[in-house]
């Protein structure tokens, strides 16, 4: 009798449209962010998992904007076990696009990261805009609020490695024994 009910609700839920577990998004759009590694659970997603995460947000009217999504992303994530790549005040100063490469630069009024956060951070921003626009390179400039650089990187496929594994083992000879 149990069996037959949890079959008539699952069967209602079904036919009522409401989808368990999945978001519906009319315009999503992929966002990349380093995953929080403070507790002991975040610290073994951060390595087993790896150190990037993606949450995925609606960007209804908003997709070829990309002013816009920056400027959502830098707002940071809303997935728990995510973490934001800069600090609050950083604010976009300008995106410019010439052929196939983008340029962001970020402003930041405290830069109180290490050089590796602002890697990190940098490598999820320009995965995020490969995501966005399908660029071939991306060019993140960070500077301090007086204008002095603080961090410049360029990223593209190949310089950003996209998922934690092992090289493959070479094939054994007699000379390597």
């Amino acid at each position: 009798m149990k069996k037959w009910i949890a079959l008539l609700l699952l069967l209602s839920l079904l036919l009522s449209g409401c989808v368990l577990g999945r978001e519906r998004f009319q315009e999503p759009v992929t966002f990349y962010y380093p995953r929080a590694h403070k507790t002991a659970e975040q610290l073994d997603n951060f390595f087993t998992e790896g150190a990037i995460g993606e949450e995925t947000r609606e960007a209804v009217g908003h997709r070829q904007d990309l002013t816009y999504l920056l400027t959502m992303y830098l707002t940071g994530p809303l997935k728990e076990g995510l973490t934001s790549p800069y600090p609050v005040t950083t604010q976009l100063n300008q995106v410019q696009q010439d052929g196939n490469n983008l340029t962001v630069i970020l402003t930041v009024k405290s830069h109180r990261t290490t050089s590796l956060d602002l890697t990190l951070g940098s490598a999820c921003l320009a995965k995020t805009c490969m995501a966005l626009t399908q660029l071939d390179t991306v060019q993140i400039q960070i500077l301090e609020l007086d204008g002095d650089p603080l961090f410049s990187s360029s990223f593209n496929e190949h310089n950003l490695l996209l998922e934690d594994g092992f090289p493959a083992p070479a094939d054994s000879t007699d000379k390597t024994q």
